[in-house]
């Protein structure tokens, strides 16, 4: 998967992205979020909610084409899924993409996943989908994910760094204190 650099026009979703992470999980009145907690590159939040005692947590990844992670080009979410063994997996990124073509997930050097592209609209584009166990297995194990689609005929790869998902992961599996 071969990508272009990353252009700072097409990526001015800037706080869009990292705004939609925080609001992907509704927060009760009356509750409080446990605060995040850092593994490597990623971060898990929990977030309870008084109807229910339910208390979900989701592992994260922000990337950003700059230092300061003004630029955000991707958003990365696994949560589990209630009733299911596997967890779900959801990419934000550029609106605009080419749905029709799909996305691609790829982990070091294993065979790529073709997965689709679930909806865009004039802010965002995500892909949203149960985690196939081998895709699961690669990314506890891996170093690198890349993230592939297409603006209109140029493809766009955005690495993901793997640095902490597998203690992410784990403490996902642990109900939060």
């Amino acid at each position: 998967m071969e990508g272009a650099p990353v252009h700072p026009a097409r990526f001015s979703c800037i706080a869009f992205v990292a705004l939609a992470f925080l609001c992907a999980m509704p927060a009760p009145a009356n509750a409080e979020a446990n605060p995040p907690q850092r593994f490597g590159a990623w971060s898990v939040e929990c977030k309870p909610r008084v109807t229910n005692g339910e208390n979900p947590c989701v592992a994260s990844q922000i990337v950003a084409a700059d230092a300061a992670a003004k630029q955000v080009v991707l958003g990365v979410m696994v949560a589990p899924t209630p009733g299911e063994t596997l967890p779900h997996i959801i990419f934000r990124f550029s609106p605009g993409a080419n749905i029709k073509a799909g996305a691609g997930v790829k982990i070091d050097q294993q065979e790529a996943f073709r997965i689709p592209i679930t909806q865009c609209d004039t802010h965002i584009c995500e892909v949203r989908s149960l985690m196939p166990e081998a895709l699961l297995s690669q990314m506890r194990s891996g170093k690198l994910l890349l993230f592939a689609y297409f603006l209109e005929k140029q493809q766009m790869t955005t690495p993901v760094s793997l640095n902490g998902f597998d203690a992410a992961f784990a403490a996902l599996q642990k109900p939060p204190l």
